[in-house]
């Protein structure tokens, strides 16, 4: 998929939008996302962790073709929706990798 696999910018929305770069790579029937924090400094206190709340109202908002379930590789947690909010995806660790189920 990394490899091989159409890339796809996604497009955030909300109050951070700004502080993440995410997108997607797929092949075949097989789909993956990638999600990462920048520009921490202005809302994350030095020392602290940018994990879930403080990421608000931001979410990705997903193609309409994409799927709506997602599994974080890490975790193993599932995530239903046609847009991604970054207090789920980040939750656990300040970076993502999900893949479609």
């Amino acid at each position: 998929v990394f490899e091989s696999g159409d890339y796809t910018p996604l497009k955030a929305s909300g109050t951070r939008k700004d502080s993440v770069i995410a997108f997607a790579r797929s092949l075949g029937g097989r789909r993956a996302m990638v999600i990462a924090p920048r520009f921490l400094s202005g809302f994350v206190p030095e020392g602290k962790i940018p994990l879930g709340e403080v990421w608000g109202d931001t979410a990705l908002e997903l193609p309409e073709d994409f799927p709506q379930v997602w599994r974080d590789a890490v975790s193993g947690a599932e995530l239903r929706a046609s847009r991604i909010p970054l207090a789920q995806a980040l939750a656990a660790f300040p970076c993502a990798i999900l893949i479609a189920d």
